[in-house]
């Protein structure tokens, strides 16, 4: 074995550990896309091509009688599968391209036009097999040598086709580490065709040149799988592999070189026997094996010093934050817990983690977008002294591209919880529905007749004045205990009730509605010495007025039981365009601070005696006209203002 052998064997090993580490990175992932599994046959094709590489060199100098039979089916599968890696790069690229960007119709007619002729040249295949067949096992490329010209053209369309397309996602990358990629991919995609040519007209086939030539499908590979170990590129996470895989070429590149050269070397120029070679061979090889695990350990740490570099202490805080995603369902808790955590790890106080959607850029150089699948979250914030080097800019990058992540699964996690307390709500007012019902029927019709008979005991001339007022009060405990059961009643109808805007609604005008419910209202009005101030009367909405009925009617009542005595509610009608809005404010102590998030909630109540299904009624009837309530408490020191805004025809 000569030194140009060594290097070769030394160099196809590389190959085999390199793609048989991105093969493997690959596919253990469970869900693959269209794109993973274009580079899934990418790397294999790559991977066999090397493997056929190696073990041709090995058998080389092996007695020809007994390996023929085993290099011929390799020589085979080796040139088979050579020719399916031009096609194979393009349309990996194309797929890329396609998925994360969004190609011209040039660009599409451009890239089809090129994987058409790299697909059509496979017809060849047969003649070609035929012909390594033919050829000596030891030396494939004689048979074959009348198509190297040929398949240079098509190896050189798919790299200048894959070239042009690293060069487009440059120009409109999605993130920085992206631009280097395709940045480093489009040069050496340009520049391997213009080195294939030089050594095919100037080199002999078993030449360095031609070796180098043979091993140029490294660079690109090499340079995915740099970014892979250090920057997670395609969200593909590695650890140690990479550093096992380059002890074990270690641990056979010092064999090869050192033993077989350094054993030939004796046997041929010293005259050494062939058992004083083993013994050498025997010597080195226990050495290599008791220096293994030294070696092992001073590689890791070096290829984590060379690869991992800055990026390594964010890579372990990236492992906390995306641990802690899936327990917390708040995206604002979870925006806290980054912030405090990224604030004692990295010992600055200077970060902010804004979560605005609608922000279409970053506002400065020391912010970094927060994008989760293609869809922005907003952005990290963060200002410290060693961001300003590059390698620690791609880490922030990097730890951004984590956060991201994990704040669309407290989204999504989120969204489910949301929606379990929907369906759990939904089942619990059904349950409520049926109660009503039955309270409906066991207790409105009793209600009903007994307010009919106090309301003909307190005509009796027989009453004294204190027992007719015993009598008045509990008339207006019965008609508070039915408006209870009412708008229970009502309640556990909205949430079946499926009503909306149409275009059948009559037009609703707003002082004929204001007069109706005033005249409802007139006797706690008056008994409360409440003054009642109407504004915008003059208008006229098209809508459903008995929804507009219920909402008014539900907030006023509300209003009125919170003013004060001789206090002034207020209430405003005005629209806007396609859009109008109903204001009704009070003179009130306002909303405590301890219901105020629940406000709209069945059951929640500010009222000792209330039933707390006032204003979720009124939420109901609003969503049903396409609309939304909020409110306002307190309002230049006390009442509370109650906004409703919905859609009206035009």
């Amino acid at each position: 074995m000569n030194l140009l052998d060594a290097i070769a064997l030394t160099g196809f090993f590389l190959g085999i550990l390199l793609h048989l580490f991105l093969f493997s990175a690959f596919l253990k992932r469970r869900r693959k896309s269209v794109f993973e599994l274009a580079l899934l046959f990418l790397i294999g094709a790559l991977l066999v091509w090397f493997s056929g590489n190696f073990l041709s060199v090995l058998m080389r100098d092996m007695d020809q009688a007994r390996v023929g039979r085993v290099l011929h089916p390799v020589n085979v599968i080796t040139f088979v599968t050579l020719a399916l890696l031009p096609p194979f790069l393009l349309h990996t690229h194309w797929i890329y391209y396609r998925k994360r960007h969004s190609p011209a119709p040039w660009e599409r007619k451009l890239i089809y036009l090129l994987l058409g002729v790299l697909y059509l040249s496979l017809a060849g295949l047969p003649i070609v097999v035929r012909r390594i067949l033919a050829a000596p096992p030891t030396d494939p490329l004689e048979g074959i040598s009348p198509f190297d010209l040929a398949y240079l053209l098509l190896l050189s369309l798919a790299y200048y086709g894959a070239a042009f397309i690293g060069y487009r996602i440059v120009t409109y990358p999605r993130s920085q580490v992206e631009r280097a990629v395709f940045r480093g991919l489009a040069l050496i995609f340009a520049g391997i065709p213009l080195y294939n040519m030089l050594v095919v007209a100037i080199a002999k086939p078993d030449g360095w040149l031609m070796l180098t030539a043979w091993l140029a499908s490294l660079l690109p590979s090499s340079l995915i799988c740099y970014y892979i170990y250090r920057y997670q590129f395609l969200d593909i996470d590695t650890t140690r592999p990479l550093a096992s895989a380059l002890m074990i070429l270690l641990t056979l590149s010092v064999y090869i070189l050192a033993v077989r050269l350094i054993g030939g070397y004796l046997e041929g120029e010293l005259g050494t026997s062939s058992s004083s070679s083993l013994l050498l061979e025997a010597t080195l090889l226990v050495g290599i094996l008791l220096l293994f695990p030294t070696l092992s350990r001073g590689l890791e740490s070096l290829v984590a010093r060379l690869f991992s570099g800055e990026i390594r202490k964010y890579r372990e805080i990236g492992e906390v934050i995306h641990r802690s995603a899936p327990i917390i369902a708040n995206p604002d808790l979870y925006k806290e817990f980054v912030e405090s955590h990224l604030k004692h790890e990295l010992g600055t106080s200077r970060i902010r983690i804004n979560l605005d959607p609608v922000e279409s850029s970053v506002p400065n150089d020391q912010a970094y977008p927060l994008v989760a699948a293609d869809r922005p979250l907003g952005y990290l914030e963060i200002s410290q002294p060693q961001t300003d080097s590059r390698s620690e800019r791609e880490a922030m990058h990097f730890l951004a591209n984590e956060i991201a992540v994990g704040l669309d699964r407290c989204y999504s996690l989120a969204a489910q919880v949301r929606m379990e307390r929907e369906l759990a709500q939904k089942s619990h007012m059904e349950e409520l529905g049926r109660m009503a019902a039955s309270v409906a029927h066991n207790v409105k019709n009793p209600l009903s007749s007994m307010r009919t008979l106090l309301q003909l005991f307190q005509e009796s001339d027989n009453l004294t004045s204190d027992q007719r007022e015993e009598v008045r009060m509990m008339i207006r405990e019965i008609d508070r205990l039915s408006s209870t059961v009412t708008n229970l009643l009502k309640f556990s109808r909205l949430e079946s009730l499926q009503r909306g805007r149409s275009a059948e609604f009559p037009n609703v005008t707003v002082s004929a509605l204001t007069d109706s419910l005033q005249g409802v209202f007139a006797g706690d009005l008056q008994a409360r010495r409440i003054r009642l101030d109407v504004d915008g009367t003059d208008l006229t909405v098209r809508t459903d007025p008995e929804i507009l009925t219920d909402i008014l009617s539900n907030l006023l009542l509300n209003a009125i039981e919170a003013s004060p005595a001789d206090g002034t509610i207020r209430v405003t009608f005005q629209r806007d365009g396609a859009q109008a809005e109903i204001t009704v404010e009070d003179e009130g102590s306002g909303i405590p601070e301890q219901v105020r998030g629940k406000l709209f909630e069945p059951f929640v109540s500010t009222k000792s005696r209330g039933s707390g299904l006032g204003l979720a009624i009124v939420k109901k009837r609003v969503e049903q006209l396409s609309g939304t309530v909020s409110y306002m408490s307190p309002i230049r020191g006390r009442g509370t203002r109650f906004t409703v805004r919905f859609p009206v025809p035009g």
